[in-house]
């Protein structure tokens, strides 16, 4: 069992994005910009467990604990190059843009940043040209 996005994308918005990535990635390839996706995660001591079997007659348990939430924020591109950030606080938009802000201060060519349509991506629109 795994978890799946509600809905399905509409095909022509998707076909679209799907061939503005496909630029970026050209572009990038040239070595024109550099691409890099966001994405964060978090993590605590009570674990998920999606899913799972065992013997008959078997009980398998994994231990947990109440931990505080470790949230993990990353900026990644094709060639496995991270910058990751790391709180204790709820992520927000206010911590994105302030990742992405911090991300900036070291860039040193045009860069792109994709990121998915999650609500804390989208409520607030950041541009910064260097």
């Amino acid at each position: 069992m795994r978890r799946g996005v509600g809905g399905k994308p509409d095909p022509i918005e998707y076909k679209g994005k799907k061939e503005k990535l496909s630029e970026l990635k050209q572009l990038e390839d040239e070595g024109k910009i550099d691409l890099y996706y966001l994405d964060e995660s978090g993590f605590c001591g009570i674990p998920c467990v999606p899913y799972g079997w065992q013997e008959i007659g078997e009980y398998l348990s994994i231990d947990s604990r109440r931990t505080k939430r470790l949230n993990v924020l990353g900026i990644m591109n094709r060639q496995n190059t991270l910058h990751a950030y790391v709180s204790e606080q709820t992520i927000n938009s206010d911590v994105i843009i302030a990742c992405i802000d911090t991300f900036f201060a070291v860039v040193e060519r045009p860069t792109v940043i994709v990121v998915d349509q999650a609500s804390i991506h989208t409520l607030q629109c950041h541009f910064r040209e260097n």
